[in-house]
């Protein structure tokens, strides 16, 4: 009975961690860590979407396989389920009470009712705005289609089997629009005005989670990965595509614009805004508030860094690397903010999937030395932040990524 019980809490682990997006390695290394913890030796395979378990010795041991959707998980209940994971490892819970524990954090309902959420949004996208273009119109813009892709957002939340069509529509929808401003003379650049409002479709963490699944050597879970999230720029830019069509503005005037930023004090504040408007539309847990946003800071501060001394990929990379290390030790302290959790803003703050779907977008000019490129730069990206993240990593948690091997159970514990 209590090999069953351990199973059932592993299985339902496992099942909630996939369901955040965690990479597989991270996935098997947790759950083969607490079999050891009760002398079990154990077989971990887990994909983005299936978890099989082999709990025992070969004679007598128990088998588990389970299928789980990746899902957009709320914040407060990734940062319960890190607890619970802790509290299971360090034997402060039984393993059956972890099991009920469990089944109330999977369907921990949102902080915020669906007003606030939608506002966040617009919070978030304005501040991403700030960072790149702090001009009355283009926050006017962005803010207004961050304002209409949150109301289809939660219109699409009653009807779930049409989630497939929601980045085509809105990014047909928001590049229409912007693209129509732009041939009318109110707005100049228009191509990275696009991105900010769908910055919730933008696959950037399913990338960089595929990189460090491979880099882990878990290929077919990061190859999938990598596929979806490749899947979904190809959508975005269907949707962009369309817009363009439907506007009739000329290829030629597609193109981006960034506003020199002089003074420190815009981006500090869009960093705020984003992240409290991220915290918001991600149901985060007040308590959890403040590590996050440390986490953030601490990876604008590590990429400013870099790219002052060296280039904008080494500040992917020292944001990152800073970011998993702060994210690390505050799992550790006794906040027990989970690292999963506490850098969550900063991972969407890093992460280069605008740099994908703008490369894509070059190829609606006809840039196609530029798109190349910039699907390039991406690759690049993904890689150093991948790096990045095991670099912070492994410094604090050596075994969080190398494969733990279970060990053959001894007679005594059997059973």
């Amino acid at each position: 009975m209590q090999d069953l019980d351990l199973l059932e809490c592993m299985r339902g682990i496992g099942k909630g961690m996939l369901a955040s997006g965690s990479p597989a390695g991270v996935v098997e290394n947790t759950l083969t860590e607490i079999a050891l913890g009760y002398q079990k030796s154990c077989e971990i395979v887990a994909l983005p979407n299936t978890l099989m378990i082999k709990l025992g010795s070969a004679a007598g041991g128990i088998t588990d396989f389970s299928v789980q959707r990746l899902e957009s998980m709320l914040l407060n209940r990734i940062s319960a389920l890190g607890i619970l994971i802790e509290d299971v490892k360090t034997k402060r819970i039984p393993v059956r009470e972890a099991s009920r524990q469990l089944d109330r954090i999977l369907v921990l309902p949102q902080r915020f009712n669906s007003m606030l959420m939608i506002l966040g949004y617009v919070i978030s996208i304005i501040g991403l705005t700030l960072r790149f273009r702090p001009e009355p119109k283009a926050i006017l813009i962005t803010g207004s289609m961050g304002l209409l892709v949150a109301i289809l957002i939660e219109i699409f939340k009653k009807q779930p089997r049409f989630n497939l069509l929601l980045p085509v529509i809105s990014a047909t929808i928001v590049s229409a629009i912007v693209f129509n401003l732009t041939q009318q003379g109110y707005i100049y650049g228009s191509s990275n005005l696009i991105i900010p409002p769908l910055v919730t479709f933008l696959p950037g963490v399913i990338l960089t989670t595929g990189m460090i699944d491979l880099a882990s050597t878990n290929l077919i879970s990061g190859s999938s990965r990598v596929m979806y999230g490749a899947a979904t720029l190809f959508l975005l830019f269907i949707g962009i595509a369309v817009g363009l069509s439907i506007s009739h503005l000329s290829s030629s005037q597609v193109i981006a614009y960034e506003t020199p930023v002089d003074t420190l004090w815009l981006p500090l504040l869009g960093t705020l805004l984003f992240g409290v408007g991220t915290f918001v539309r991600l149901s985060g847990s007040n308590r959890d508030l403040l590590w996050m946003l440390l986490v953030l800071y601490i990876a604008m501060l590590g990429q400013l860094i870099g790219e002052s001394f060296f280039n904008s990929f080494f500040g992917a990379f020292l944001g990152a690397a800073m970011m998993a290390f702060s994210s690390e030790l505050i799992g550790r302290s006794p906040h027990r903010t989970p690292a999963m959790v506490s850098q969550a803003l900063a991972f969407w703050f890093l992460v280069p999937g605008t740099t994908g779907l703008q490369s894509m977008t070059s190829f609606l000019t006809k840039d196609y030395l530029g798109a190349v490129i910039g699907l390039g730069q991406m690759v690049v990206l993904i890689t150093v932040i991948a790096l990045g993240v095991f670099l912070g990593t492994l410094v604090i948690s050596p075994n969080k990524f190398i494969l733990i091997m279970g060990y053959p159970e001894k007679s005594n514990n059997s059973g």
